[in-house]
């Protein structure tokens, strides 16, 4: 789980791999995690809907989470494309959101 660019990374640079110490990054990308589970209001490990919206926005980063849950109510492949193109247009993060939806959730 490497998580350089998200706030629970106190200790390297804010930027793509910059965490050089492996189990520092796999205790930030931990925490980035169990952020994304509360942020999707996620409880249940059987939950499959809510543990793909929070899995999603473990990808994505950026807001997914509250978007999807504001403009959809859950994740959806379509709207995971829909947020990869409307990060592509509003920023240069959409190169790499573009990359990311490489691994979308299926």
């Amino acid at each position: 789980m490497q998580s350089s660019e998200c706030s629970f990374n106190t200790r390297f640079p804010n930027t793509l791999n910059a965490i050089t110490e492996p189990e520092y990054s796999i205790q930030v990308g931990v925490q980035n995690f169990a952020d994304c589970l509360k942020r999707a209001n996620c409880t249940d490990p059987l939950d499959i809907p809510l543990l793909s919206l929070a899995m999603q926005g473990y990808n994505f980063g950026n807001g997914y989470i509250e978007w999807a849950i504001k403009n959809f109510g859950a994740y959806s492949q379509g709207n995971a494309k829909m947020f990869v193109d409307e990060q592509a247009r509003v920023s240069m993060a959409g190169t790499v959101m573009e990359i990311l939806s490489m691994f979308h959730m299926l």
